[in-house]
C-alpha cells in the first residue's frame, strides 16, 4: 500500500469512527426539563432526558447541543415523573376505558381480582401492539402493602390516593410520588427496569405542566405521555380519553412490555 492511499483508509477510518460514535437515532429527546427523583423524593432541574428505543440512554444535565431523535420535547418550565402504578376496581377495563387509564398517566396497573385468562389476555394483545393501555404487574397484591385503608385495591384510582396520601396521612408530595412509582415498582418485583427515570430504565415519563411538589394535584396536568419510548402528545391523549385512538394512528408498536 502506498504512502497516498494509506492516508485516504486512514481518513475514511477516522471518518467511520466519527459517524458510529453518535449512535443511532434517538426516539425522543427531552431538553431542559426539572426530573423527580423517585429515589430521594426530589426534583433536579434543568435536566435532558435521552430515550433510544423503548428505554432511557441517559439522563443528564441540559446541554444546550442539538441531538438526532424522532421527537423533541421542549421541557422549560416542566416537570417528568416515572409512569404511575394503579389499582383498578375487579374487572377488565372496557375497550374504551384502558386508553384513558394510560391518558391519566396509568403506565402499570395490579390485575387484582381479575382472573388468570383475563390477564393473559390483556398481555398478549399489548405486547401485539393491538390496543392502548397500561401494562400489568402481577394479579396478587403484596401483603406489605402501605397504602391506606380504603384506598387500594379499587374503589378510587392513583390520583385520589395520592391526595389522600398527603392530606390524610401526612406524607410530603414528594413520598407520595415516591410511594406510587419506585414503591410500587419494588412490590411488584420490578424496579430494575421501572419506577423511576433512570438509564437503562423502561422510558415510562409523565411531562407535566403544573409543579407536582407544590400540589400533587398537579399530576392531572398531564402535557404528554412518554409509554416504552413512544411520546402520546396532547392529540394522542384527547383521543385515549375519548376511546378512539388505534393502533397505527399513534405510534403503537408491539414487543414485551
Amino acid at each position: 500500500m502506498n504512502a497516498r492511499l494509506s492516508v485516504v483508509v486512514a481518513i475514511l477510518a477516522v471518518g467511520t469512527v466519527a459517524a458510529s460514535s453518535k449512535g443511532p437515532r434517538l426516539e425522543a429527546f427531552v431538553r431542559d426539563i426539572a426530573v423527580f427523583d423517585a429515589r430521594s423524593g426530589t426534583l433536579q432541574f434543568h435536566q435532558d432526558i435521552l430515550i433510544g428505543g423503548t428505554r432511557v440512554q441517559a439522563v443528564r444535565p441540559h446541554d444546550p447541543s442539538p441531538l438526532d431523535a424522532k421527537y423533541v420535547l421542549n421541557g422549560a418550565g416542566k416537570f417528568a415523573v416515572p409512569g404511575l402504578f394503579d389499582h383498578p376496581a375487579p374487572g377488565t377495563p372496557s375497550t374504551d376505558t384502558r386508553g384513558a387509564l394510560l391518558a391519566r398517566g396509568v403506565t402499570s396497573m395490579w390485575a387484582s381480582g381479575w382472573s388468570r385468562t383475563e390477564a393473559d389476555r390483556w398481555q398478549r394483545g399489548l405486547d401485539r401492539g393491538e390496543f392502548y393501555g397500561p401494562r400489568l404487574v402481577g394479579l396478587e397484591l403484596p401483603a406489605r402493602m402501605t397504602f391506606p385503608t380504603g384506598t387500594r385495591p379499587g374503589g378510587s384510582n392513583v390520583l385520589d390516593t395520592l391526595v389522600r396520601l398527603t392530606s390524610v396521612e401526612g406524607m410530603t408530595a414528594g413520598q407520595a410520588l415516591q410511594e406510587a412509582t419506585l414503591g410500587e415498582a419494588r412490590r411488584a418485583g420490578r424496579d430494575a427496569e421501572l419506577g423511576s427515570i433512570e438509564a437503562g430504565k423502561i422510558a415510562d415519563v409523565l411531562i407535566l405542566s403544573e409543579h407536582p411538589l407544590m400540589d400533587i394535584r398537579n399530576v392531572r396536568a398531564i402535557d404528554a405521555v412518554i409509554f416504552r419510548g413512544e411520546v402520546l402528545t396532547q392529540a394522542h391523549l384527547h383521543l385515549l380519553k375519548q376511546g378512539r385512538l388505534k393502533p397505527g394512528d399513534g405510534q403503537l408498536r408491539s414487543g414485551p412490555r
